[in-house]
């Protein structure tokens, strides 16, 4: 009590600071339910108990006249969307809203099982069926008998319209909320939709239901869940105990183990000491024996170097007095070639000229010769001509 207690007093501070919800959660001004929106509420609240027995009941009997796990998961699947819908359903703020929208679920779902329930139970659907339009029944008696009559026809053709333009045709379900809905049939704004959620009492009392519904359907989802698990993947509540049984075996051996550790401990490191100062011995000889190896080995191949050394040196004395021979042979013809190539270079130096020269001097003396004897062979006739 004390718990719950500070739960309220932390509801009354944070809710009427949210932004959310225009409301102040207090006695003194507060605008409590009309008569018919309190009765309403309380009825929707108990008649959500009434339908978490009856569906609960149904898939019970379900169980005892079939052992077909798809058909056992399928209606544990069916069990707790519809719970989890009736929960969105019911906890409203507009208790009139929640009484609609718990009618269409019950629709909803009668429509379901008649359409589509054979594909997913096949010929235990009256089973679930038969509970199913009892809920029905007795929700659409309830808003008959608390709303007026021209309350209950609209809500009634509003519920109608809506379980004819969304069907639920899967059995993994999701309803979208029918509180858009509501307002644009009824032609109501936005702002019109909620007046009050009534006084603080009543808000406390709403708060309580939902949480006390919230809590004992935690341990049921949670049950239904790990039944599921077991029919999907074959482990049954008698493996998860053997598990248990056996793990509780290997914990007790593993405890012994440790108690007999200490034991085990100082026979293991004497023997591990043991071992240890074996292989270092073993490792001290290797490592001599190993030492004494690369000794002889360095010293063999000292005497191969020098043995090497000294070949190679005869090998050279003989190959320079070959390579002096040659190069003073190369240098001899090298030098008769170079005085060859300076007696030629003289030559053309020396004699080009004077034949040019000479050659020059004879055409130019042949061509003056011939032109003065012309001359005198024009004079001869001259003289020739004046005699006669």
């Amino acid at each position: 009590m004390r718990k719950f207690a500070i739960f309220i007093t932390l509801a009354c501070v944070i809710f009427p600071s949210c932004s959310l919800l225009k409301f102040q959660l207090n006695e003194e001004g507060a605008v409590p339910l009309t008569k018919t929106e309190m009765n309403i509420r309380v009825y929707t609240h108990t008649y959500i108990s009434t339908f978490f027995a009856e569906l609960e009941d149904a898939v019970d009997s379900l169980k005892q006249v079939t052992d077909d796990p798809k058909i056992i998961g399928q209606s544990l699947v069916w069990l707790m969307n519809n719970e989890s819908a009736i929960q969105s359903a019911v906890f409203q703020i507009n208790p009139k809203v929640a009484l609609a929208d718990t009618w269409l679920l019950s629709i909803q779902m009668v429509n379901f099982l008649e359409q589509y329930g054979e594909k997913y139970f096949g010929s235990q659907t009256s089973i679930l069926l038969e509970p199913t339009r009892k809920l029905n029944i007795q929700i659409t008696q309830a808003a008959k008998r608390m709303l007026s009559s021209k309350e209950y026809n609209n809500m009634q053709d509003f519920v109608s319209k809506q379980s004819y333009q969304s069907h639920i045709t899967e059995i993994n379900f999701s309803r979208d909320p029918i509180y858009a809905k509501w307002l644009q049939y009824n032609n109501m704004p936005d702002t019109a939709a909620v007046s009050t959620v009534g006084s603080l009492s009543q808000v406390i009392a709403g708060f309580s239901d939902r949480f006390s519904v919230m809590g004992g359907q935690i341990g049921k989802i949670a049950q239904w869940q790990l039944e599921l698990a077991s029919l999907y993947t074959g482990i049954t509540p008698e493996t998860f105990k053997a598990i248990g049984d056996s793990a509780n075996v290997r914990i007790d051996e593993f405890m012994a183990l440790i108690n007999q550790m200490p034991y085990y401990l100082d026979t293991t490191l004497v023997k591990i000491s043991g071992d240890l100062q074996t292989i270092t011995e073993i490792m001290d000889k290797r490592i001599a024996l190993t030492m004494a190896s690369l000794q002889q080995e360095r010293l063999a191949i000292e005497t191969m170097v020098a043995r090497e050394r000294e070949i190679i040196m005869n090998d050279v004395d003989s190959i320079s007095v070959h390579i002096t021979h040659a190069v003073m042979q190369e240098a001899t013809e090298m030098l008769k070639d170079v005085l060859l190539y300076l007696c030629l270079l003289f030559t053309i130096i020396l004699f080009i000229p004077f034949g040019l020269g000479y050659a020059t001097g004879r055409i130019f003396t042949k061509q003056k010769f011939q032109k003065k004897k012309k001359q005198n062979e024009n004079k001869t006739d001259e003289d020739l001509q004046k005699d006669e």
